[in-house]
């Protein structure tokens, strides 16, 4: 150690000398010397900054191979993926979840409108009705009946068209809600893509770091060596070195976090690694620069997806109201209708004396018999209809069985048949072919009225049905029509709410793409100014002016510069996309090709 110091004195001194000799120099030659001085870097120009790129091409201690760096930091991945900005976005558009489950909601609503739009169709009902009618005591009625019907709406009070109406409305802001959840699924995955990148970028730098700290290891060991360093930067050299290795862990892990995340939005697989195509981190070029804030707001009034979603929330609110007042109106419909009917009664034996009706046993005529009898009517007599029996023969034949107000003898009147108060008269005999009967009621009361008599039945039917029905004597329509006044309102107001946010949206992403952009132009500046720094303190270190502390120093300002140069970058092309999204004319094509 001791001989060290001496050496390290001898090498201080003649540092000195040559430092003198070149200030003495300089003084006498004046301004001649001064031209042979290396001339200053030139300033950078802001349009220089249009291209700003970072690939690590320059400056000291350039990491040997990148592309080599990429398999190292897969961290559970089954394999690593190269992927493109493009090829992101394409991806986003088939496989992205939210985009789905937004267009089955869209898909949804237009099934919907199918269904109010078919109110305008004619309607179709097919029945069948079987039915098991008793009347009391004993008389059984079974039936069925088939109807077939067509009807056909004339006016409704308008609730079918303002039904449609307002579900037209509402599949388009539906449609135009899908539009929206597109551009957002683009937008999000760009800036996931521009994520990838970054940390990509950052990982390098990174390992950029770890060569740095490793030569300037090596660096203070020689000076150990030769006398003209201490175990203490040593030490701190190894310490530096550690640590920037814990950080390129750290930025490996969010890589792969980043690459996971640009995955699920793709609907990838996590065991896939991507990394990005892109050999460089560059400023995108999306914007105009002949577009101002007045043509963005132009273009954001006709484009973004949200101010014609609303508008449509709008229409259909106006409509609903509309469709509320339909009760008070009456409603008119035709309809066309076809009805078969089979039906039979059973009628029993009346065994019982019914208000003096006599109970009759009747059987075919050439049997001639069926005895009757009646003693509340004073018949007493056993009569046998058959076929020559004439209305003054058989059954109530007595003089004194007449009607209630005089006149005829009630065998007179009903030909033989034992009949009161109008009923059909009962068949006392029949064919034995045919089963017709062979005796008739001269009153023709042996026919029965339509729908009475069993038997099958067919007809068909064409009408008009006028009905004007007021629930609640108009009160519960009112109250539904106040009440969809307050949500056409309300739809309204949040159209309008929308359009101030969208304004909000569009000057505070234009803004955004200014200031991001001047954060890139002092990044750039201050990357320059870590590189020469770094620079001076490696050589004053070497020459032994300079100490070991501000080496790091500068290693780590360096660092630090690069990483914000290359998140300045990034914020700017976000800043972009976030402009095309805000406007609404985000596409694959505005975010690959750009300028828009």
């Amino acid at each position: 150690m001791g001989s060290a110091l001496p050496r390290r004195a001898a090498a201080i001194v003649i540092f000195s000398l040559l430092h003198a000799t070149v200030a003495g120099a300089t003084s006498e030659a004046g301004n001649d010397a001064a031209v042979r001085r290396r001339p200053l870097p030139p300033e950078i120009a802001p349009s220089q900054y249009q291209d700003t790129a970072m690939d690590l091409s320059e400056g000291p201690l350039r990491p040997p191979n990148w592309t080599s760096e990429n398999k190292r930091i897969k961290l559970g991945a089954s394999y690593n993926e190269s992927i493109s900005l493009k090829d992101v976005l394409d991806h986003v558009l088939k496989y992205n979840l939210p985009i789905k489950i937004s267009r089955e909601s869209w898909l949804y609503q237009r099934g919907q409108l199918l269904a109010a739009a078919a109110g305008f169709v004619p309607t179709y009902v097919s029945c069948y009705r079987a039915t098991g009618v008793k009347v009391f005591p004993n008389t059984r009625a079974p039936s069925q009946v088939f109807v077939s019907e067509v009807r056909y709406p004339v006016f409704l009070g308008g609730a079918v068209i303002n039904g449609a109406l307002g579900q037209f409305y509402r599949d388009r802001a539906w449609k135009t809600a899908y539009q929206n959840t597109i551009d957002a699924s683009l937008l999000d995955a760009y800036n996931k893509y521009a994520d990838l990148v970054l940390h990509h970028m950052l990982l390098k730098i990174r390992r950029k770091s770890i060569l740095l700290a490793e030569a300037n290891l090596a660096l203070n060991e020689a000076n150990y060596r030769a006398g003209l360093a201490t175990q203490f930067d040593v030490m701190q050299s190894r310490t530096q070195l550690a640590e920037t290795k814990e950080q390129h862990y750290q930025q490996q892990l969010a890589t792969r976090s980043s690459a996971m995340a640009l995955g699920s939005i793709i609907n990838a697989p996590l065991a896939i690694n991507f990394i990005p195509r892109e050999p460089s981190l560059k400023e995108a070029h999306l914007l105009s620069s002949t577009r101002g804030i007045a043509d963005y707001e132009k273009l954001s009034l006709e484009k973004r997806p949200e101010l014609r979603q609303y508008e449509q929330f709008r229409l259909a609110a106006a409509r609903a109201v509309q469709g509320a007042a339909a009760s008070f109106y009456p409603q008119v419909s035709l309809f066309t209708a076809f009805t078969v009917a089979a039906t039979q009664i059973n009628i029993p034996e009346n065994v019982d004396l019914l208000n003096g009706v006599a109970a009759a046993e009747v059987a075919q005529a050439e049997e001639n018999i069926g005895p009757v009898t009646n003693t509340a009517l004073d018949q007493t007599a056993s009569f046998s209809p058959g076929s020559a029996n004439t209305a003054n023969q058989g059954a109530n034949t007595l003089t004194d069985v007449v009607a209630g107000s005089g006149g005829n003898p009630l065998a007179n009147v009903q030909g033989g048949s034992l009949v009161t108060s109008g009923a059909v008269k009962p068949v006392f005999g029949s064919s034995a072919v045919t089963g017709a009967p062979t005796t008739s009621n001269i009153q023709g009361s042996d026919t029965a009225s339509a729908g009475i008599f069993p038997g099958h039945s067919a007809n068909f039917q064409m009408g008009m049905n006028l009905g004007w029905t007021l629930p609640n004597i108009g009160l519960s329509p009112l109250g539904s029509v106040l009440s969809a006044r307050s949500l056409s309102k309300q739809a309204m107001m949040q159209a309008n709410q929308q359009l101030l946010l969208v304004m909000k949206e569009v000057h505070a992403a234009f803004f955004g793409v200014q200031t991001a952009r001047k954060r890139v132009e002092a990044a750039a500046a201050a990357s320059n100014y870590g590189r020469e720094t770094l620079k001076l303190a490696r050589l004053r270190l070497q020459s032994g002016t300079g100490t070991n502390l501000e080496l790091i120093e500068a290693h780590n300002d360096y660092i630090r510069a690069l990483s914000s140069q290359a998140r300045a970058i990034t914020a700017l092309n976000k800043a972009q996309a976030q402009l095309l999204k805000d406007v609404g004319i985000i596409s694959v094509s505005a975010l690959v090709d750009g300028y828009h």
